[in-house]
This record gives structure tokens, C-alpha cells and sequence, in this order.
């Protein structure tokens, strides 16, 4: 699975969605509709969590900035529980489109390190209806990752 992120104003993210050849979304369909459309922000069934030592990889090869440090942490600290956009930006204490910005930089952090399998994730997310935004989680093998790397204050 591959996710992008792209952080720009309305008119720049028009044309990389042109040049993308991602045709608009009609107005009367759910914003779930366009993720559809796009690639699923959700991993694919044949998907698989990364290993632990590609995410300590991840973790260590350059610091994590505190706001990163703290989704993470909340991450964590909420176990199996989704997270929602909406409480990730408290924790970061980013508005959602700092947030954006935040996790296309670590989603860059993740692509570009060692050992990358396009086929793995390193954060679960399903998209909130209700919300109209992503919800997020980490697999059992990011949390012991985090732990090893001390990268979370564990309880």
C-alpha cells in the first residue's frame, strides 16, 4: 500500500491531482467515496504490519521531532483504541493541517528508510464517517519498537 501526502492551497493541490490524472470527486459522494477512488487509506487485505526492526529502523535513523514524540506516545498509550485526527492534533498540539504536514514528513521518514516493503504499514487508519477524517492506530509490532527504542513513556 502506498500512502502520499500532500500539503499545499487549493489550487497547487488542483494541478498535482491533475497531473496525478485523479479525476474530482463529485460533491454529492461521502468524503470516504474519494478515498475509494484514490488508493484505500486502509491497508490492503494482503497487508502486513512492518517488522519490529524496520520500525526501530524508522525510529532511530534521525530524531523525532517532540510533536511526532507525542502522537506517538498517545498512540501508545491508547492500545488497540483508534485515535482520531481531532485527538492527534490536541496531542501534537498541530492544527490539522500541521498534522498533515507532520505525519507526510514521517511518512516520507518511512519510505525512505532501508528495507521499505510498500506492501506493510506502519500506522493502521480507517476513515470516520461521522468525523470525515482518518482515524489512526499502530500495530503490536510498532509498540514494541517504540518501547525498545524509548521513544514512549511506558505505563
Amino acid at each position: 500500500m502506498k500512502l502520499y501526502v500532500f500539503e499545499g492551497s487549493a489550487e497547487e493541490l488542483s494541478e498535482v491531482a491533475k497531473n496525478l490524472g485523479v479525476q474530482q470527486i463529485p460533491q454529492d459522494e461521502s468524503p470516504a467515496a474519494g478515498i475509494e477512488k484514490t488508493g484505500s487509506a486502509t491497508p490492503d487485505d494482503d497487508d502486513v504490519p512492518v517488522s519490529v526492526k524496520f520500525a526501530r529502523r524508522v525510529l532511530k535513523r534521525r530524531p523525532i521531532s517532540e510533536p511526532m514524540r507525542a502522537v506517538l506516545q498517545a498512540l501508545y498509550d491508547s492500545g488497540e483504541e483508534w485515535l482520531t485526527m481531532t485527538e492527534l492534533c490536541e496531542a501534537s498540539d498541530y492544527t490539522r493541517s500541521q498534522f498533515a504536514g507532520l505525519m507526510g514528513a514521517f511518512g516520507r521518514r518511512i519510505s525512505h528508510t532501508d528495507g521499505h516493503d510498500e506492501e506493510t504499514y506502519f500506522f493502521e487508519t480507517e476513515w470516520d464517517d461521522e468525523e470525515g477524517h482518518l482515524s489512526y492506530r499502530i500495530p503490536a509490532t510498532v509498540r514494541e519498537a517504540l518501547e525498545k527504542e524509548g521513544v514512549v513513556a511506558q505505563s
